[in-house]
């Protein structure tokens, strides 16, 4: 249902998600199925806006870089 509610409705989509690995997998998920041409059904994908809530802050450069590790893995 909400799947069919977003491609109709939507012009903008923002989706928070927590900084874990199980909402990151998960927004990816979304993201590719709201992206992929196949699911539009009006011919039109949504702008999407991705929020990364709960992060934490760090001063180790070693912990700066396991952050951009995990948030930009593919």
């Amino acid at each position: 249902m909400s799947g069919i509610t977003i491609s109709l409705l939507a012009d903008e989509i923002v989706i928070v998600a927590a900084n874990n690995r199980e909402n990151l997998d998960g927004v990816r998920k979304i993201i590719r199925s709201i992206s992929d041409p196949k699911n539009a059904l009006i011919n039109s994908t949504p702008k999407i806006t991705f929020v990364l809530s709960r992060v934490p802050f760090t001063d180790k450069a070693e912990d700066k870089t396991k952050e951009l590790n995990l948030y930009f893995k593919t």
